[in-house]
């Protein structure tokens, strides 16, 4: 796991990061709702990125989510997440 901070990229657009773990062939891990608007564009544009777990910051507490986190990764391949949203 790599967060924005570790990778040196706080600051960067949320285009970027989805570029970028798209690059990594990484899921994102968020509760921003721009990757909602950025994926579903993406979408449109015929292009592709490896997956977003988006967690609203009110609906789960820190346990939680990364309780949640662990159970789509025991049950999703990479191959169900490629392009996917999956709302924790």
């Amino acid at each position: 796991m790599v967060s924005a901070q570790d990778a040196g990229d706080l600051g960067k657009g949320d285009e970027y990061h989805l570029k970028h773990a798209s690059e990594l062939e990484a899921v994102i891990l968020t509760h921003d709702v721009d990757f909602l608007r950025i994926a579903h564009q993406w979408q449109q544009e015929g292009k592709g990125h490896k997956g977003i777990l988006y967690a609203h910051p009110l609906d789960l507490s820190p346990g939680e989510c990364i309780r949640m986190v662990e159970l789509v990764t025991q049950v999703l391949t990479e191959e169900e997440m490629e392009n996917h949203i999956e709302f924790l």
